[in-house]
């Protein structure tokens, strides 16, 4: 509620003062009009009544009949306006009313002392242009320069003699720029009363600033009853904190916060800290959750992932908490970042917990790896020869079991070249070398490997425009792109070498990749000329191994046969609102698909949508996810998700729900139904507008 306005627009009846001590007569009963220029303030004070008058003796000015005072941005009206100024009370009566930015303030009488900023507002009612509010009072006393006490009180966003809700109280004690204490509070749906509640405390503010929020409440299959209070806390403007005491039933009583920073455009953070002494658990359980990001100039910044809890248990009781609770592993991390013009340098600290073992003692931890890019450089300036390359170091730790240091780098030399101004030619050579340092036995013995990867590949590009007339479509433009490649990587052995994650698996190739490319891009005619869209990209390529087999890499399928599957990949833009993407791995052998993923996307201009996706990976992944937004009218959003597992033959997780939006509030009512954990949820939310959210869970 911002009462503040009140306190500016009391103050220009201090102006009053100023002029009625100018004048010692003017009575005539014409209407008069006098304007006083004041150098010390800004503009001048303009007064219109029917009569003025002033009393030596009592010090006692009387301004009546239409009386009109203006100055700068206020205008102030009423019939009888008198000022005392030897006790500096002021008395205003007869259809008030106080204009400022347009806020507005009606009333039957105001009496006000200017010197210590008090008084008495009688049949007050206040409307307040930020935040559309209206206030009303039987009697508004203003005890203090900041406080004001409402008897017989409403509260409202919404216009009209029946507003669609209202709070109304027997007593408001209100703080500028803070809270509304309200006993005997009644919260009224077309002034019919549907909430009682004796005592209650709200904020009704219009800008960032430390208080308490809406509480919420709702009910749990999990906890029981649920209450949440959250208080927020401005601490400066860039950064802020929001602090939740909730009761979650009879799991107990949880400490929650959030901190937030933004000092520059692309840095920013936040940090969410959880606490309980969970009763059903009978143990203190924790959470730390946060991502930031810090630019300490262009090139050198720090970035960061933290993602902590107490037990494995965690994600499972406090599903809402965590946003990767269907996975096996948190990853906590914080990099520092290094950019030059052709070099990229980075270091960071990884840290992995696995919610399935009991104790955390054998996951392995990266703590640190050091990873350095090297863009090709053009080495002289008469041949296209360029030197590029990567490297990466990491120390592998356990508590228990291992402690190695992995050394790699991979020089790399690039040949591009441009040949009958129609054909690509592209070859490079690299040196994978690959140390092993075993800190375990002490004596810190050392292991190596040396792979050679070598390639070339040639492509060309074949097009043609077409002119059509098709809506908004002038013409298209077709590309065919067919390719050539070879690529030799040496054979390596890993019976002696620590196998720590993939990257140690590098398989011998001894293929060529045969493939080909089409796109079709559009080209629309708009107000302001043309722009181009790619409608359509088609890739299709194979791989042919000269020596071993193809087998599967990193869980992704493959023909286990010299040739490999066929891949494919589609996109299709038909317009801005409509999008579909496939690809798949088929299996020319056993003539089977391995792999396939599909996603249609469909918008308009409103901003309604619907995405679906299906995913299929032989025997790992069959599920089919889909979402939807309509606006079903200007008053109504429907909305919903669902994920769908073929091979549990459960749906993961469905949501379903409803938005209704009227001009001063709005109700939104969600049914959720997880089965990774088991859990049904209800969820209200209604927004009142200039007050907030009020949330309700079942």
């Amino acid at each position: 509620m911002k009462f503040k306005n009140f306190y500016k627009i009391f103050n220009i009846i201090i102006f009053i003062i100023i002029f009625l001590s100018l004048s010692t007569f003017l009575f005539a009963e014409e209407p008069k009009v006098l304007t006083i220029p004041i150098s010390s303030l800004k503009g001048p004070i303009t007064i219109e009544a029917n009569r003025l008058t002033y009393n030596r003796d009592k010090g006692l000015y009387t301004a009546s009949g239409k009386v009109m005072i203006k100055f700068n941005e206020y205008k102030i009206t009423a019939n009888f306006i008198q000022y005392n100024i030897k006790n500096f009370e002021l008395i205003a009566r007869g259809n008030v009313l106080i204009i400022h930015k347009g806020d507005k303030l009606y009333s039957d009488s105001v009496h006000l002392n200017t010197k210590n900023k008090t008084g008495e507002i009688i049949n007050g009612k206040i409307f307040l242009s930020r935040g559309s509010f209206h206030i009303t009072g039987g009697k508004i006393k203003k005890v203090g320069e900041k406080r004001y006490i409402i008897y017989d009180g409403t509260l409202t966003s919404c216009d009209g003699k029946r507003p669609d809700w209202r709070f109304t109280g027997k007593r408001l004690n209100v703080e500028i720029e803070g809270f509304a204490v309200v006993s005997g509070v009644t919260f009224q749906i077309k002034n019919y009363p549907l909430i009682y509640v004796p005592w209650g405390i709200f904020p009704v503010i219009t800008e960032r600033q430390s208080g308490f929020l809406v509480p919420k409440l709702g009910y749990s299959s999990k906890y029981g009853p649920k209450i949440s209070i959250p208080f927020f806390w401005a601490i400066t403007d860039q950064f802020d904190s929001t602090f939740y005491l909730d009761y979650l039933g009879k799991r107990g009583i949880r400490g929650r916060s959030d901190f937030r920073w933004a000092w520059l455009r692309n840095s920013y953070g936040r940090l969410s800290l959880f606490y309980i002494d969970d009763h059903d658990y009978n143990d203190n359980r924790w959470a730390i959750f946060g991502k930031f990001a810090h630019y300490l100039n262009n090139n050198l910044y720090i970035k960061g992932d933290i993602d902590l809890v107490s037990d494995n248990e965690y994600p499972k009781d406090f599903g809402e908490d965590i946003k990767y609770r269907s996975q096996r592993y948190l990853r906590s991390q914080i990099f520092l970042g290094k950019r030059w013009s052709n070099a990229h340098l980075l270091a960071r600290m990884v840290y992995f917990d696995d919610l399935i073992k009991t104790s955390n003692d054998e996951t392995v931890q990266i703590l640190p790896e050091i990873i350095g890019y090297i863009s090709p450089i053009k080495l002289y300036q008469g041949i296209p020869l360029y030197f590029g390359g990567d490297l990466d170091f990491i120390h592998y730790w356990q508590e228990e079991g291992k402690k190695v240091d992995r050394f790699y780098f991979a020089p790399t030399l690039f040949l591009p070249y441009r040949f009958m101004d129609r054909f690509e030619f592209l070859s490079y050579i690299s040196l994978l070398e690959t140390f092993y340092i075993d800190e375990n036995d002490g004596s810190g013995s050392t292991k190596s490997r040396e792979v050679l990867d070598t390639g070339m590949k040639i492509s060309t590009t074949l097009m043609k425009v077409y002119p059509v007339s098709f809506l908004s479509i002038k013409a298209v433009k077709h590309t065919i792109e067919p390719e050539i490649g070879y690529r030799y990587t040496s054979r390596s052995s890993y019976k002696e070498l620590p196998l720590l994650d993939e990257s140690d698996i590098i398989p011998h190739r001894n293929w060529i990749t045969y493939g080909i490319k089409s796109r079709l891009i559009g080209k629309f005619a708009t107000i302001s000329g043309s722009r181009f869209l790619e409608l359509l990209r088609l890739r299709i390529y194979q791989n042919y191994s000269l020596g071993d087999p193809i087998d599967s890499i990193n869980l992704i399928p493959d023909s286990g046969k010299r040739l490999s599957n066929v891949r494919g990949e589609l996109t299709v833009h038909l317009s801005p609102y409509l999008s579909y993407r496939f690809d798949t791995s088929l299996n020319c052998f056993e003539k089977m698909i391995q792999s396939s993923n599909h996603i249609l996307t469909i918008t308009d201009k409103r901003g309604d949508y619907f995405l679906t996706e299906v995913r299929y990976t032989d025997d790992l992944v069959e599920e089919i996810n889909a979402g939807a937004f309509l606006k079903f009218t200007n008053n109504i959003d429907i909305f919903g998700s669902t994920k769908y597992s073929y091979l549990d033959d459960i749906f993961i997780e469905s949501t379903i729900g409803v938005n209704f939006k009227f001009n001063c509030w709005g109700i939104r009512v969600i049914l959720a139904d997880r089965r990774r954990p088991s859990e049904t949820e209800i969820l209200f939310i209604i927004t009142l507008k200039g007050i907030g959210d009020i949330k309700g869970e079942f």
